[in-house]
């Protein structure tokens, strides 16, 4: 199971949460990636929004924008700017958070690409690592079918 996973009061009707896949990689949704207490309690310096929701930059945080709606296949673009995010903070061992408006779809499709990135799985083997380390690791199947088998 996830180290941790911590829940922050529901706004728009959505759970809100951060959870540690592993020490310094953390998944979410929405609501923590706006709360600069919460990214700083965590020591996360990274963010990677993927929704259709711009978020506010916020000062000591290096904010990456992936505008994709939910349940649509990702272009090559994206899946580049994915692993290009994924490659920086392995390289710089930064603690980061990937997320999406629930914390289930979008950021676990990004989330697979990280673990393809960081450990050579392959998808599947990604997303069923994913399904064990956070019980709201859900992705749509558009979003799986359009990511590479390998990266």
């Amino acid at each position: 199971m996830a180290l941790r996973i911590i829940k922050f009061d529901p706004s728009e009707g959505i759970d809100q949460k951060l959870v540690e896949i592993e020490p310094g990689v953390w998944q979410g949704s929405r609501g923590p990636a706006f709360d600069i207490n919460a990214l700083q309690q965590y020591g996360i310096t990274q963010v990677l929004s993927i929704t259709v929701v711009t978020i506010p930059p916020t000062k000591g945080i290096c904010l990456w924008q992936l505008c994709v709606d939910d349940g649509q296949p990702w272009t090559e673009e994206q899946i580049a700017f994915v692993r290009t995010f994924c490659q920086f903070c392995l390289y710089d061992r930064r603690i980061f958070l990937i997320h999406c408006d629930h914390g289930s779809s979008r950021s676990t499709g990004a989330m697979v690409i990280w673990k393809m990135v960081s450990s050579r799985m392959d998808k599947y083997q990604a997303y069923a690592y994913m399904r064990e380390n956070n019980p709201y690791a859900n992705c749509r199947q558009e979003i799986l079918d359009s990511l590479p088998e390998r990266i």
